[in-house]
Parts: structure tokens; C-alpha cells; sequence
């Protein structure tokens, strides 16, 4: 499995990230504090509700995604909104 793009909104750090066309390697460089880590956590969320996804209901994913989205202080609600794979 490759992810191409991911799409988040009110997600850890994020208002609203948006990542298209991701190349095979990706490398993240950034100042402290601005997400990096955070990416990596949003992507292990996208890899493991598809992985669940696969072997539980819809209702399993939707949990997943609320008990992420619960990780962020003041997150209100999450939603990934669109994971593309190559």
C-alpha cells in the first residue's frame, strides 16, 4: 500500500491539512512546532483505520477517528476526509 494524498480537518495540530501528489520518499522538515511529528501521527491514524476498516464495521473506523481526533486539546470533531492510494 502507498498514500498518495491525505486530506484532514481538525486534526492534532491541524485546521485543515492537505497533502496531494506525495512522492514514493518523503521527507518533513520544519521548525520545532510545526507538525512534523504530528504528520507522521496523522498518517499512522490513516494507515491503521484502513487496516481496521478492513476487519471491523464502519462504525469501528468512526471510533477510531473520534478517539483520534479526542487526542487534539479543544478538538471539537475530526474527520479524514480522503486518503488516496496508489
Amino acid at each position: 500500500m502507498r498514500v498518495t494524498g491525505i486530506q484532514a480537518c481538525e486534526l492534532f495540530s491541524f485546521d485543515v491539512l492537505r497533502l496531494a501528489d506525495l512522492p514514493q520518499t518523503l521527507v518533513v522538515v520544519g521548525p520545532n512546532g510545526a507538525g512534523k511529528t504530528n504528520v507522521l501521527r496523522l498518517l499512522q491514524v490513516a494507515v491503521t483505520g484502513l487496516d481496521r476498516a478492513a476487519l471491523f464495521s464502519d462504525e469501528a473506523y468512526r471510533a477510531l477517528v473520534r478517539f483520534a481526533a479526542s487526542r487534539r486539546v479543544g478538538a471539537v470533531s475530526a474527520e479524514i476526509s480522503a486518503v488516496r492510494l496508489g
